[in-house]
Parts: C-alpha cells; sequence; structure tokens
C-alpha cells in the first residue's frame, strides 16, 4: 500500500511540474512589423479656422491607436483644431508596436494688402 501511495505522489507531482499554467504570449519584434501610419485628409489653418488631418493606420496588429505627442493616445484617427507647422503622427497597434510619420501643415493665404500710388497733382512749394 505504501508504494501505491509513494508511485501516485510521484505521478502527481510530476504531472504539476510538467503541465505549468504559465502561458506566457512570446515576445513580439517590433522591428519586424509592417505596422505604419498615412494621412488620408488634410485641411489646412486659415485666418477663419484651424486645421485637421485624418489619419490611418495598416498593417500590425489591429485595433490601432493614435497620437501627435507620442504620449497621449486616442483610438479616434481624426485630430482638430491645428495650427500650422510640423506634426509627428504616431501610430500603435495592440501588440505595443509604434510607426510615426512627420508632416506639415501650411497657414493658409493669410491677409493680402495691396498698395497703390498715385501721384500729386499739386503744385511745389514757393
Amino acid at each position: 500500500m505504501k508504494n501505491l501511495l509513494l508511485y501516485t505522489a510521484l505521478f502527481s507531482m510530476m504531472l504539476f511540474i510538467g503541465c505549468s499554467n504559465d502561458s506566457e504570449e512570446p515576445a513580439i519584434d517590433c522591428s519586424q512589423s509592417d505596422l505604419s501610419v498615412s494621412i488620408s485628409n488634410t485641411t489646412e489653418p486659415s485666418c477663419s479656422s484651424s486645421g485637421s488631418i485624418t489619419v490611418s493606420g495598416s498593417g500590425g496588429t489591429a485595433p490601432y491607436e493614435y497620437s501627435l505627442d507620442g504620449s497621449n493616445f486616442q483610438s479616434s484617427d481624426q485630430f482638430q483644431d491645428l495650427v500650422a507647422g510640423s506634426i509627428t503622427v504616431t501610430v500603435r497597434d495592440s501588440d505595443g508596436c509604434e510607426a510615426e510619420l512627420m508632416t506639415t501643415l501650411n497657414a493658409g493665404d493669410g491677409i493680402a494688402l495691396e498698395i497703390n500710388t498715385q501721384e500729386s497733382d499739386c503744385l511745389e512749394p514757393t
């Protein structure tokens, strides 16, 4: 009877050691990811309105998140209330891989000033 208990204990121990519940996901190599970001629509800022861009992520593993500063991400692919200047758009996929794209929003036409000159018909002072 002692042998049966010893074999049962050893068998149970082997099952416990051999069947670990540590199911770690394999590490993702982001350098091998095909994740990319592109700009699908741009509205340039003007004197009367701010600019906006719509971006698109592709490749990698969806869903995507988007950011203009590389740290504050959002699920929306649209950014509004933008001013003229350089912008870096970052897309992050569900594996944590990131891709960046730099773009520039140009200011609109602004204010145009036209100056017309005309010679005077006045007499010179005497």
